[in-house]
Formats: structure tokens, C-alpha cells, sequence
């Protein structure tokens, strides 16, 4: 005859047992450990970006956005903190503008043709499509440092809305509004590191600015504040050293090194063209908006190529550039120099290397942008 089954204590052993039986473990609290990691690494996270952010806007407050380590060509560190009075003119450009437009040229003929003395500043930058002159003109040419003439210096790669250089743009000019932009462009890992940059730029910059690495190009300051930057400057033994000097450091264009290596700049950069569509037109018309609510005047200059160097370039791409820049002169009423005629083009004499006038094709330039464009436009 079958028991009564066995109560609940009994199968578990009775809740006074002290040693038969099974006894229930306590649950264990799962991820405890791990969810105190989760939060202080986020508490990290979030301390870093909020450093990021205070230091971020420091610098933008002390004006140390282009405090950088490799300042070429360009003391623009010097610019914002010298007073150089009534600017007459502000050329915007690449290194080709550095190389081809010397403020010293154009005061001494300014000087000669106004009858009064002439301010001019060169602040242009290497790899600076004209998306980066509108961060300069913006960030630079406020109050008392807004010239009565912007010359914008051009060639084919300024006006590319294909460029591959967005990613560095971003790093070198960019705000952290341009973040997306940067990131949307990106071709590979390292440009997505670039575009992030603006991120870090505070604490870099600050650390950049209390190392004094800004300040260890003489060279340059002495070029911006005593010529207005630049190059080239004229007129005294000191500057044709330095010219001589400018000259002498870089290697002859017709070695092999440099020839191949301006075949992999073309190559690099013309395998799609786009003008006039996207983020560079924008800012193009952002520079003419800006100049003519300020009452600023603009020129626009064909920047001399070497036909070793324009010929490389595709058609097309040239056909586009000239249509564009002709069309904006002629919508916007921008009085405009063109440099692709034989006496540019055939001409070795003028050039350090194929795209880069030396300093005769500086002082040639630079005079004939004074008599064409600037003396007529600050004419009383």
C-alpha cells in the first residue's frame, strides 16, 4: 500500500536541515563587474569629449585654429597678430599663389602707379582649393584686416568638386560642422582619420602652441612680417639671398624624380573633373556674397602652367575650368588675368619647376596683376 507522497520540506531537504539534502544557491547577479566597466569607460568617453569640446573653443577664441607644426607656406600665426594697417590687397590661393604672387612686387608698383603707399598680404596655403580660401576669408579677413581687394588665384584643381582632398580640407580648414561632409568623402582609413580631426584639434593645437613649435620658421615670419608673405620679395640684398635661397633648395624639373613625380600629382588628381556643382561653387559665391556686403572688390587670376605641366591635364578637364572661371567673370562682373598664352606657357625661364614660377616669373606676374586688375581697382 503506496504513503502519502513526501511533503515539500522533505524533497528539499526542510527549511531547518543542517546537513541531508540539496540546498538552494543564491541567484547570481550576472554582468555586475562588467557593467561598472561599461559605465566608467563611458564616464571616460564623456570626460575626453567634453575636454575636446572646452579646448576646441579655446582655440577658436585665441585664434590659434592654424597654430600647427608644419606652417609652410604661410606664418598665418604672425598675420593675425600684427597690425599692418589699411590692407590694400589679400591674394587667396595655393602654393602656386605663394609662389607666383609676391606682395613686395605688388606694393613697389602699386606704390609707383597710386602715388601712396600700399599694403598687400599673401596668405595663401599648400593644397588649398578655393572650399579652403572661403574658410581663410572668413576666418581671417575680419574688422580692421578686411582688405579692399581679394585676388583669388586659380587653376584647374581649385574649382574640382571631385577632389581627393576633401579628407584633408576637412582636417586643415574644417570645423566640426564639416565632420560629415569629411566623412561621407572619405576614401579609405586614413581620409576618415583626417575628416575626424577637427575633434582633437583643441587639445593638438594648445599643445602645439605651448611647445612654441609655431613659431620655428623664421624664415616665414620674417617673409610675413616684413613682405607680407610669400616666396619672393625685391628690393634688397636680403631678399634676392632669400630668392636665391627659394631657388637653389628646390631639385632641377627636368630630373626624373620630379618629373615623375608631377605625372603622379596629374594622375591623382584628374581621373574625374566636376566644376561648378557642389561644395566648391558654394564656396566661391560664398567669397562674392561676403566681399560684396563689406564692400570688398575681387580679381580673379589664371595661375601660369608650364605646357610640360598643362598639357597633362585632360581637355576636358581645362575646356570646364576656363568655361567656369570666364562664366563667373562675366555673371559676377570680376575683371580677370589669363596666363595661358605662349609667353607663359614656352617659357622655362619663369618657372622653379612646371607648375611654380620663380622669382622672375613672380616679379612678372605679380607686376602685370598690378597694372591689369589692382591699379585700376584702387584707383581713387
Amino acid at each position: 500500500m503506496n504513503g502519502p507522497p513526501p511533503s515539500s520540506d522533505a524533497v528539499h531537504g526542510g527549511s531547518g536541515s543542517s546537513g541531508s539534502g540539496c540546498h538552494e544557491s543564491p541567484e547570481p547577479k550576472l554582468g555586475g563587474a562588467s557593467s561598472r566597466n561599461t559605465r566608467h569607460g563611458l564616464a571616460i568617453i564623456a570626460w575626453l569629449l567634453v575636454f575636446c569640446a572646452i579646448s576646441y573653443w579655446m582655440v577658436a577664441w585665441a585664434h590659434l585654429k592654424y597654430v600647427q607644426g608644419v606652417i609652410w607656406p604661410t606664418d598665418i600665426y604672425a598675420f593675425q597678430r600684427t597690425d599692418f594697417g589699411t590692407l590694400d590687397v589679400a591674394i587667396m590661393g595655393a602654393s602656386r599663389a605663394s609662389f607666383g604672387l609676391s606682395p613686395s612686387a605688388l606694393d613697389q608698383c602699386l606704390t609707383r602707379k597710386l602715388g601712396r603707399q600700399t599694403t598687400s598680404v599673401n596668405l595663401a596655403r599648400n593644397s588649398s582649393p578655393i572650399w579652403a580660401s572661403n574658410k581663410l576669408v572668413h576666418d581671417l579677413l575680419n574688422d580692421e584686416k578686411t582688405p579692399r581687394v581679394i585676388v583669388l588665384a586659380l587653376g584647374p584643381e581649385s574649382v574640382d568638386e571631385t577632389t581627393p582632398l576633401w579628407a584633408q580640407l576637412v582636417r586643415d580648414f574644417g570645423d566640426l560642422g564639416d565632420i560629415p561632409m569629411g566623412l561621407a568623402r572619405a576614401r579609405g582609413l586614413s581620409d576618415l582619420l583626417m575628416a575626424l580631426r577637427p575633434l582633437v584639434r583643441g587639445p593638438e593645437n594648445l599643445a602645439l602652441f605651448l611647445s612654441g613649435r609655431f613659431a620655428s620658421d623664421r624664415h616665414l615670419r620674417w617673409m610675413m612680417l616684413h613682405h607680407g608673405g610669400g616666396q619672393y620679395c625685391y628690393g634688397n640684398p636680403q631678399c634676392q639671398k632669400n630668392n636665391e635661397n627659394i631657388s637653389g633648395s628646390l631639385p632641377p624639373w627636368g630630373s626624373k624624380k620630379a618629373m615623375a613625380r608631377m605625372a603622379r600629382k596629374i594622375h591623382n588628381h584628374f581621373q574625374s573633373y566636376e566644376v561648378g556643382t557642389g561644395e566648391m561653387n558654394r564656396a566661391m559665391l560664398d567669397i562674392l556674397d561676403w566681399s560684396q556686403e563689406r564692400g570688398v572688390k575681387v580679381a580673379l587670376v589664371d595661375m601660369p602652367l608650364h605646357r610640360i605641366y598643362a598639357e597633362r591635364i585632360p581637355f576636358q578637364a581645362r575646356r570646364a575650368y576656363r568655361s567656369y572661371i570666364d562664366r563667373l567673370a562675366q555673371e559676377h562682373h570680376l575683371p580677370i588675368l589669363h596666363s595661358d598664352n605662349p609667353s607663359w606657357l614656352d617659357n622655362r625661364n619663369r618657372f622653379v619647376d612646371p607648375d611654380h614660377l620663380n622669382q622672375t616669373g613672380a616679379y612678372i606676374l605679380s607686376n602685370a596683376v598690378c597694372r591689369s586688375l589692382l591699379t585700376p581697382m584702387l584707383a581713387p
